[in-house]
């Protein structure tokens, strides 16, 4: 039974290579995917922004948190 909880004690182990981060120079189409994401993800967010802006301002003012 002590043997059957030792499992990681075999000699037989198996793992993976460590890889290094690429920058997806040597995949151009995984490259444009990823920037196509990450100009989506900026335009979303930059037009979120004023909407975010209002909801904000209305809250304070639910509130009674007025500006200035």
């Amino acid at each position: 039974m002590a043997d059957e909880n030792n499992f990681m004690e075999t000699d037989a182990s198996s793992s993976l290579e460590d890889i290094k981060d690429t920058d997806n120079s040597d995949d151009p189409e995984s490259g444009s995917i990823v920037q196509l994401v990450e100009q989506r993800f900026k335009k979303a967010e930059d037009a979120r922004y004023v909407d975010e802006q209002r909801w904000m301002s209305a809250y304070r003012n639910y509130r009674g948190l007025y500006s200035a």
